[in-house]
């Protein structure tokens, strides 16, 4: 269990419990002297030992903890060794207070005195309470820990969330699950790690690709994915970008002094952006194009192209404010990410090449955090949610579907279509165009989402998802008479609430709730049923809440697919 579990922080052995600690010491001492021999297997020389004092509800002082463990001294014989490091023994003083209670975290501490105590023996550690020991078993999510992780998105989900959606989701080898919405894949590697196959559908055609979406937070994961697939590290990429931009774009102040270097670099990129001639086919396996850098024809081409886009003169090729064509990527030449911007600083044509470098490394997609820890990478389709393309299955062909919809506040929630008040555009190109899109309700986002689900699934499959929350209407506040400055209008969405255009408001004290609240109206869950989307094919099985801040909150709801009528 504690392998598998995220929540579980320990199993014990209880060995006494009571009212207070003083019933507790009196029980475990009444025990009789056999239970006590019992338990110097664990406590007597050359084994080690270790007391941790915890409390559940609320926050003892380091001064407590040491007058509760004077409090203990009985049960022990005096020769016993501690380590804090690596025991061979955890003991544990454990307090219970009410999970629900009238206290405001953010008002003090709490001083509630305990229900129960209970005193044992650590059978197993969950969780991550050994991290901090010497030989501690860490846990099984840390591996995943984002700090670590090759690529993020700028709403990449939480890592210990998304392993407890796993969890939820029942995710185990053999089964089939998808994210309709799964951005980077912060929620398919999770089930990755149970062998799941997997399935993504993402809208966004640059968050698939790589393309300035998604950014590195581990260089040196990157370049060992991009080695393990075949391509060029980001520091190639980027060190071959740099030289030929060198070589190749220049200023007014410049032209003079690079003239020359500029022509044998051009003359290279030109020849690399024309097409083949009937004797540069003939060399076949000799003309697979590498340059000195290791950088192909393909590279070149693009990388041409796409410095004209930006403006930097190229010697034999004319400057284009159009975007350069999009070439169909391949596993070992992607293309450049299209703009129509030109630096306005120095700076930022530097970040332009790194970025591109970056592309053509193969370091930004959805799959390069799959090749850093070795599991299988998902299928992912470029679609809309709200026009499913998965073809029906009579008895569904999912086994869960685990996501984390974008909300409208930090991730923009989009479907296609196109704004009847603007003005028609006319469709050149089939093949490269990208179609426009527009608001996606959070409601229609539900429903359609549901659907699918009630679709895909199989009997007893399940769905686990995050609904957004205002806690103003959660617990019956008027966001708009407290939060409101005037004259400004009510706020229709998440993200104007979160971030109003004019500033954010005076906090409202009531909705300056801590993460651990333990307030009663929040930790009602049937007050949680009026804000969760239903579906007649769908089972509730349960849903928590979390606290975010801003005075908003989420909740993570499981539903089952019920059997299906033979």
């Amino acid at each position: 269990m504690c392998e598998r579990s995220v929540l579980i922080k320990a199993v014990l052995e209880v060995w006494s419990s009571g009212q207070s600690h003083d019933e507790a010491v009196q029980s475990a001492v009444a025990q009789g002297p056999a239970v006590r021999t019992q338990r110097r297997e664990f406590l007597a020389a050359p084994k080690t030992l270790q007391v941790r004092v915890e409390a559940f509800g609320r926050t003892r002082s380091m001064e407590e903890k040491r007058e509760i463990l004077d409090i203990w001294k009985p049960i022990f014989d005096g020769d016993e060794t501690v380590d804090l490091h690596a025991p061979d023994t955890i003991l544990w003083a454990l307090e219970e207070h009410g999970h629900i209670s009238e206290e405001k975290t953010h008002l003090g501490p709490r001083t509630t005195e305990p229900r129960r105590v209970f005193f044992g023996r650590q059978v197993a550690g969950g969780r991550s309470v050994d991290k901090k020991l010497k030989d501690g078993e860490k846990a099984f999510y840390q591996r995943y820990d984002l700090s670590q992780r090759a690529v993020l998105g700028p709403t990449t989900l939480e890592n210990e969330l998304a392993f407890i959606m796993a969890n939820c989701a029942l995710a185990q080898a053999g089964k089939c699950g998808m994210d309709p919405f799964c951005g980077t894949g912060g929620l398919l590697v999770a089930l990755s790690h149970f062998g799941v196959r997997l399935f993504g559908g993402e809208i966004d055609i640059r968050v698939v690709r790589g393309w300035a979406i998604a950014y590195t937070k581990n260089k040196e994961a990157v370049d060992e994915a991009a080695r393990k697939r075949g391509l060029a590290t980001a520091a190639t990429s980027e060190a071959s970008a740099t030289a030929i931009t060198t070589a190749t774009a220049t200023t007014a102040a410049t032209a003079t002094a690079t003239a020359t270097t500029a022509a044998a670099a051009v003359a290279f990129a030109v020849a690399a952006t024309a097409k083949p001639s009937a004797s540069d086919t003939m060399l076949g396996a000799e003309r697979e194009t590498k340059s000195a850098s290791g950088l192909g024809l393909d590279y070149l081409r693009s990388f041409a192209a796409y410095l004209c886009s930006i403006g930097l003169q190229i010697e034999g090729l004319e400057p284009t404010t159009e975007p350069p064509a999009e070439v169909e990527p391949t596993t070992t030449t992607p293309t450049a990410p299209t703009t129509t911007k030109k630096p306005k600083h120095p700076n930022q044509a530097k970040k332009q090449v790194k970025d591109f470098a970056l592309t053509n490394a193969g370091g930004l997609n959805v799959f390069t955090n799959f090749v850093q820890y070795g599991n299988t990478p998902p299928d992912v389709v470029v679609c809309d949610n709200s026009m499913s393309p998965y073809r029906k299955v009579p008895q569904g062909w999912l086994d869960c579907i685990v996501t984390d919809p974008p909300y409208g506040v930090r991730a923009a929630s989009k479907k296609s279509g196109r704004d009847p008040n603007r003005r028609q555009v006319e469709i050149r190109d089939v093949g490269s165009y990208i179609p426009s899109k527009v608001s996606y309700g959070e409601d229609e986002l539900s429903h359609d989402l549901l659907g699918t689900a009630a679709d895909a699934l199989r009997d007893g499959g399940r769905i686990v998802f995050l609904v957004p929350v205002d806690l103003a209407d959660f617990l019956g506040i008027d966001r708009a008479a407290s939060e409101l400055r005037e004259g400004c209008a009510e706020k229709e969405t998440l993200r104007a609430m979160a971030y109003p255009k004019d500033g954010r408001p005076k906090k409202d004290p009531r909705l300056c709730i801590s993460e651990t609240t333990r307030d009663p109206l929040l930790l009602d869950e049937t007050r949680y049923l009026d804000f969760i989307p239903r579906h007649s094919a769908l089972e509730l099985k349960g849903a928590s809440l979390q606290v975010l801040s801003g005075g908003l909150a989420r909740l993570l709801v499981t539903m089952a697919r019920l059997p299906r009528e033979r």
